[in-house]
């Protein structure tokens, strides 16, 4: 069941897809000043003022999501991009030479797409722990900078 819009009309999820699309520059990067600041000026919030846990998450969960589709090369509606063709990176041992939180991420992400597949509704619990995991390390790859 999805949840309500804003009386703009966009979801949270809708807001933050946009603002990635606009400034992909951001899905790399592991701090989400940039992109919190313009959270709060595009919701007239003060410079100073926490946006709250729910935007936070929904943040990095679209930038684990699209960064997911970059490497995919899949977008969320099923399409596929330009980049299809190439190996699964999931199958690439961890001599990828990227930092291992970020692996940590993939593989929490191809865990999450794999338990969907799997049986949604009977492991929902697990499912809420993938998520859950996947944006600590979000999380923590935020805070090392």
């Amino acid at each position: 069941m999805g949840r309500k819009r804003k009386q703009g009309g966009k979801s949270m999820s809708g807001y933050f897809r946009e603002v990635f699309r606009e400034k992909s520059e951001w899905l790399d990067q592991k701090s989400n000043d940039e992109i919190l600041a313009r959270y709060r000026a595009d919701h007239n919030l003060g410079a100073d003022e926490d946006v709250g846990k729910p935007v936070k998450q929904a943040m990095s969960n679209m930038k684990s999501l699209m960064r997911k589709e970059m490497r995919e090369g899949v977008t969320s509606k099923g399409q596929k991009t330009k980049l299809t063709g190439t190996l699964n990176k999931s199958l690439v041992p961890f001599t990828t030479g990227k930092p291992s939180l970020e692996k940590l991420e993939e593989l929490i992400d191809e865990c999450l797409v794999a338990a969907k597949g799997l049986d949604r509704e009977g492991l929902d619990s697990i499912i809420k722990q993938l998520r859950n995991a996947r944006n600590a390390v979000v999380w923590k790859m935020g805070q090392k900078d």
